[in-house]
């Protein structure tokens, strides 16, 4: 008997080939796994990265805003307190 028309050998083969073909698309799956992971790990620090600048950018931002209201509601009291200074000379003089 040639190995060529024996069944057992043939047979033989093809489970060999099935079992390789199984191994080769764990290996593959592992490896896409595993690269999956690093990239995720990758993108999730770049995120990371942006969002903390982003925050910084949006606290100076509002720090900047609030001076701003702060600086208003100064003045505000200032010219209040010059038009109430005023008035009361006004009256004093009027008297």
């Amino acid at each position: 008997m040639s190995h060529d028309t024996d069944p057992h050998i043939t047979e033989w083969i093809k489970r060999e080939a099935a079992c390789l073909h199984t191994d080769a698309e764990k290996h593959t799956f592992a490896c896409a796994k595993q690269k999956a992971v690093v990239l995720h790990e990758q993108q999730k620090a770049i995120i990371q990265s942006c969002l903390e600048a982003d925050l910084t950018l949006l606290h100076n931002e509002a720090d900047k805003a609030l001076d701003v209201i702060r600086e208003r509601a100064h003045q505000e009291l200032v010219d209040l307190h010059s038009k109430h200074k005023a008035q009361r000379e006004a009256l004093k003089a009027g008297l």
